[in-house]
């Protein structure tokens, strides 16, 4: 069984040694391939603030391959966030500048596009992979994933999220952590050329429309696939 972790999103100032050694834990005894995609620019979680917070460019090559060094890191790829909103076509530019939805969910667009490049880079990729989980550059990690049912897994079109005890929130995608099989996976492969339909859907789970986790639900629910909470809090954020 090989399993592919997807980081994705901005890169955060951690502690690098106790992020790298709780994904030694985490990746533990596993064929696996890490596969990573972020901003040039590094900045600190928005957190509840009203503005965003500044983002400044950094060596994010060294940042890199120096947080993933002995580990299996296939391919990675990053780009200026300032391109990244240059580059926006009208429609997704509307939504993520509209003051219509909720400030908390600046970042949505963003996340989503990350995580969309991180998953091009894996249908590029030379190896087949059975199982895809997108992770954070900020999570440490609890426990190994093998201690979960990946077998089971492997046989359903399930994605299994963190959404329960306090972050429980009905009818969502937790996004800080979530994969399933390749297949139930799929729908990230086009969720960001479908991200104006997807907010104007009248789908209604109590989360602004422009919100990531209601985002991600949706298009997983349209593919198909359903969602489920894995047995325990696998990791969180730092």
């Amino acid at each position: 069984m090989k399993i592919a972790f997807l980081f994705s999103g901005q890169f955060r100032e951690v502690p690098c040694d106790l992020f790298r050694k709780s994904l030694s834990n985490f990746t533990k005894d596993l064929d696996y391939g890490i596969f990573a995609y972020t901003w040039e620019e590094i900045g600190e979680s928005l957190n509840h603030r009203n503005k965003i917070p500044k983002m400044d460019l950094d060596n994010i090559d060294y940042k890199i391959k120096y947080l993933f060094n002995e580990f299996n890191l296939l391919e990675y790829g990053h780009e200026r966030f300032k391109n990244f909103e240059k580059n926006l076509k009208p429609q997704h530019r509307e939504i993520f500048i509209s003051k219509k939805y909720d400030f908390g969910t600046i970042n949505s667009l963003p996340q989503i596009y990350t995580l969309n490049k991180s998953f091009q880079l894996l249908e590029k990729s030379i190896y087949k992979f059975d199982l895809v989980f997108r992770c954070r550059f900020d999570s440490i990690f609890i426990h190994p994933i093998k201690y979960f049912p990946l077998s089971e897994m492997l046989s359903n079109n399930i994605i299994y999220n963190l959404n329960f005890g306090r972050a429980y929130y009905p009818y969502r995608i937790y996004d800080i952590f979530f994969g399933g099989s390749r297949n139930s996976m799929n729908f990230i492969s086009t969720i960001w050329s479908e991200i104006p339909s997807l907010v104007k859907n009248n789908f209604e789970n109590g989360l602004d429309k422009r919100d990531s986790c209601r985002i991600l639900y949706l298009a997983a629910s349209l593919n198909k696939s359903k969602v489920k909470n894995f047995p325990s809090r696998i990791c969180d954020v730092y």
